[in-house]
């Protein structure tokens, strides 16, 4: 039978806060005690791999068919690691004003959905007016 041993854990509300919020999305566990365990074995698991927190660090998620690209090129000895073979090709993007081109294309999308919601809405504002006209008979005779 496993025994659980009671500590106490000094943390600012703020910290707090934010604990239980994650939680909220989390459903996973059950309790901050859950969470806090949980979180301590994997931060002493990387802590013993030798990986330190590191704020430039960044996790993504890559779809399986990008990942075995990039993993094929670490197979190939063409990249030492994954991080490595990423990091190439995104300095490349940006190097070659790719990352930029996309983002104005994207922008000029977005751009493209606005003007047409605008449309939409000013569409239902000049219905709303002329029902409320006709509604007060301010509008012309139909004859």
């Amino acid at each position: 039978m496993k025994t659980d041993t009671k500590i106490s854990l000094r943390i600012s509300q703020v910290e707090l806060d934010n604990i239980d919020d994650f939680l909220v999305r989390h459903p996973e566990f059950k309790t901050r005690s859950d969470f806090i365990r949980y979180a301590t074995m994997k931060q002493l698991e990387m802590m013993e791999k030798g990986q330190q927190l590191d704020e430039d660090l960044i996790t993504i998620k890559l779809n399986k068919r990008i990942k075995n690209i990039f993993s094929d090129l670490v197979e190939e000895n063409l990249f030492i690691n994954l991080d490595e073979a990423i990091n190439f090709f995104l300095e490349k993007a940006v190097q070659t004003n790719k990352i930029s081109e996309e983002l104005s294309t994207m922008m000029q999308g977005y751009a493209s959905i606005d003007k047409l919601i605008d449309n939409y809405k000013n569409y239902q504002k000049d219905r709303a007016t002329s029902r409320i006209k006709r509604e007060k008979g301010d509008t012309y005779d139909r004859r």
